[in-house]
């Protein structure tokens, strides 16, 4: 019965067992990845070291955000810290929510 499995099913089975075993390493990533965020967060309120998401941005980046040119920020921060589209974006709305929130 095996022998009349096709081999396009085959690698649906595959991906398939490999999308399973995948979502439950990824729920024990994000799980730890949040523990190890709580550990942090108490370590630096502990040592009166307060979160400052613009820091290492340069005052060129955050003013061009501030003033509504959120898409050329987040270019110019792609340029300068070498990340990706994502990481860029959450980087220039995390700075405008800080802000925003003083």
């Amino acid at each position: 019965m095996i022998d009349n499995i096709p081999p396009s099913a085959w690698l649906l089975i595959a991906a398939l067992i490999g999308w399973l075993v995948g979502s439950g390493s990824r729920r024990k990533y994000d799980a730890e990845l949040r523990r190890i965020e709580r550990k942090l967060d108490l370590l630096m309120k502990n040592n009166g070291i307060e979160y400052n998401p613009g820091a290492d941005i340069s005052a060129h980046i955050i003013q061009k955000a501030l003033n509504g040119e959120k898409i050329a920020a987040i270019k110019l921060y792609r340029e300068h810290a070498r990340v990706g589209l994502k990481e860029a974006k959450d980087a220039i709305e995390e700075i405008l929510a800080s802000r925003q929130s003083r």
